[in-house]
C-alpha cells in the first residue's frame, strides 16, 4: 500500500521538543473470540476494469469510488456502479493546477456524500462536487486552496462541512479542526501502551512514529464515534467525538506487535489490520492472524461499538479494501484471487 515518504517523520521529529508519553501499566493481548464464523463466498461484480494500487474504496448511494490508477485513464478515482459493477466514469487529476493534488491519498467525504474533500503534504486542499465530477465532468471544483502550515495528518475524515478530524497526526495525535483547518476545536494527545518488548520501550517517538505509520481508521455514519486499528500486531482503540472533545472509550489488545524497528514487524508478528470501515452498528476489520497474509488467513472480524466481537468471516480470496452499506448488508471488495488477478467483488453478510 503506498504510505507517505519515511522522511516526513525524519524531518518532523527534528522539531519535535517534547512527545506525548504512552500509558504505563501492562498489557495482556487474547486473540478476540467471535459468537459466528461464516465462510464468504466472494461473487465478482467486475473483473475486467484494469486497476493499480487500490488504496481507498467509499461507497456514496449508488456507486462505489475507488482512489486507484486505471490503465484506461489518468484519473485518481474510478467510479463503478455498486448495482452492476459497470465503469460510470472518473474524476480528479494530480498536478499543480486548480483542483489538483500531488496526492489525493488523505481524503474524506462529507456525511450527506454530496462532497469530497483532500488535502496533500503541501496543505493544498480541495472540495469536490461529487455529483459534477461523476455525471457532469465540469464545474466540480469548489475550493483549491493552499493552507497555512505543513500537513502531517495521516488519515481525515470529514465530521462535517465545516468541521475534520486528523487521525494520527504528528503535535497532536487525534484532533478536530474547522474547515480552513486552522482552529483546533479538540485534540487528544496520549498513546496505548503497548509491551516490554516493544522497539525502543519508553520512547514516546518510537511509538507514535509506529502509530502514523501503520493505523487504519474509520468513522461512525453518525460521526459520534470512530476507531483506530494499528497493523503489524492488532491494538485497536475506540474514541467518542464530542462538540469539544476526543475522549478515549476503549483499548483492545488482540495480537502483540513484535517490532524490528517502527516500521518492519519481526518475523513471527501477526499481520493485523489491512483495512477498516464502519456502520452506525458494527466496526468491520480485515486482518491476517498470521505472520503471513493471503487468502487462507486473512479473515473479517466484525465487533460492535463496545469492542465486543461478534462475527468472523473467512474467504477462498484475499480482499484487501472493503466498504459496507449502511444496513449491515453487504460489503464490496477489492480482491485478489488465487492467480493474482484483482477485482471488484461483493458478499452477503449473515448477522
Amino acid at each position: 500500500m503506498k504510505r507517505r515518504s519515511l522522511s516526513l517523520f525524519v524531518l518532523a521529529s527534528l522539531f519535535i521538543v517534547s512527545c506525548s508519553t504512552p500509558h504505563g501499566g501492562k498489557a495482556e493481548y487474547r486473540p478476540p473470540k467471535f459468537k459466528h464464523e461464516y465462510k464468504a463466498e466472494i461473487s465478482k461484480l467486475n473483473d475486467e476494469i484494469m486497476l493499480g494500487n487500490v488504496t481507498a474504496m467509499y461507497l456514496c448511494d449508488s456507486v462505489i469510488i475507488i482512489y486507484a490508477q486505471n490503465t484506461d485513464n489518468n484519473n485518481a478515482f474510478q467510479v463503478l456502479s455498486a448495482k452492476t459493477g459497470d465503469f460510470v466514469g472518473a474524476f480528479a487529476n494530480s498536478g499543480r493546477g486548480e483542483g489538483e493534488l500531488t496526492s489525493f491519498e488523505m481524503a474524506a467525504i462529507n456525511p450527506e456524500g454530496s462532497r469530497l474533500y483532500a488535502i496533500d503534504q503541501n496543505s493544498k486542499l480541495v472540495c469536490l462536487n461529487l455529483a459534477k465530477a461523476i455525471y457532469a465532468k465540469t464545474g466540480f471544483v469548489e475550493r483549491s486552496e493552499h493552507l497555512f502550515g505543513r500537513n502531517t495528518t495521516m488519515n481525515l475524515h470529514a465530521v462535517s462541512d465545516t468541521t475534520f478530524l486528523h487521525v494520527e497526526g504528528w503535535h497532536d495525535r487525534h484532533f478536530i479542526t474547522d474547515a480552513y483547518f486552522i482552529d483546533t476545536l479538540a485534540r487528544y494527545r496520549d498513546y496505548p501502551y503497548i509491551s516490554e518488548r516493544f522497539v525502543n520501550t519508553g520512547d514516546s517517538l518510537i511509538t507514535k512514529m509506529y502509530f502514523s505509520y501503520h493505523t487504519r481508521s474509520a468513522i461512525k455514519p453518525d460521526r459520534k464515534k470512530f476507531v483506530v486499528a494499528a497493523y503489524c500486531g492488532f491494538v485497536m482503540q475506540i474514541f467518542d467525538i464530542g462538540t469539544n472533545s476526543i475522549d478515549l472509550e476503549k483499548t483492545l489488545y488482540l495480537y502483540e506487535p513484535i517490532m524490528d524497528d517502527y516500521i518492519w514487524g519481526a518475523k513471527d508478528c501477526v499481520k493485523g489490520p489491512v483495512d477498516v470501515a464502519a456502520t452506525d452498528k458494527y466496526i468491520y476489520v480485515l486482518y491476517g492472524d498470521t505472520p503471513e497474509l493471503s487468502a487462507e488467513t486473512i479473515r473479517m472480524g466484525v465487533f460492535d461499538w463496545n469492542g465486543k466481537p461478534v462475527d468472523c468471516y473467512t474467504f477462498d480470496s484475499m480482499p484487501y479494501k472493503l466498504v459496507v452499506v449502511p444496513d449491515d448488508s453487504r460489503v464490496y471488495c477489492w480482491t485478489q484471487d488465487e492467480e493474482g488477478e484483482e477485482y471488484l467483488g461483493y458478499f452477503d453478510l449473515e448477522h
